[in-house]
């Protein structure tokens, strides 16, 4: 039982495009009347429809980031480079067997992807809601602290 609507946000239009994704994954769901696709025309309604968002499923470089900023902790189903580069910086790890989270950010790669496993890592989230958002804004402190410092680096050699 579905107690919650799932909103869909395209961030790419073109190849690949994600909202042939989404759509295949509506169809792979017994939830279908609480699934849509929403598309924004600006990017400042793209940051008004992410305020309103409780949990994220992305696939993009960009949703994971306006997640994070957002203070929301994506369930990330990978399918392009960037996306798979940004999940290693954060140290995220493949997961294929959804029983063992030991993660921060469920990330899955695109072909080990299931409804079943999408609704444990939410079910995973949800539980740990609290938990995640604490190691996540740590990460996020100590990633700004690092940048700072190499910056001081950088300026200092100049």
């Amino acid at each position: 039982n579905l107690d919650c609507d799932i909103v869909f946000f395209p961030l790419s239009f073109k190849a690949p495009d994600d909202r042939k994704l989404m759509k295949q994954v509506i169809a792979m769901s017994n939830h279908q009347k609480h699934m849509s696709i929403v598309e924004c025309a600006s990017p400042k309604r793209v940051v008004e429809e992410f305020s309103k968002i409780d949990y994220l499923i992305t696939t993009r470089f960009h949703g994971i980031i306006m997640g994070i900023q957002s203070g929301l902790v994506p369930v990330v189903l990978s399918y392009v480079r960037k996306t798979k580069s940004l999940m290693n910086d954060i140290n995220a790890h493949m997961i294929k067997h959804i029983d063992n989270f030991d993660v921060f950010i469920p990330y899955f790669d695109i072909q080990d992807v299931t409804i079943e496993n999408i609704v444990s890592a939410i079910r995973y989230v949800i539980r740990h809601k609290e938990s995640l958002q604490k190691k996540l804004n740590k990460y996020m402190k100590d990633s700004r602290e690092f940048l700072i410092k190499d910056l001081q680096k950088i300026f200092k050699n100049k």
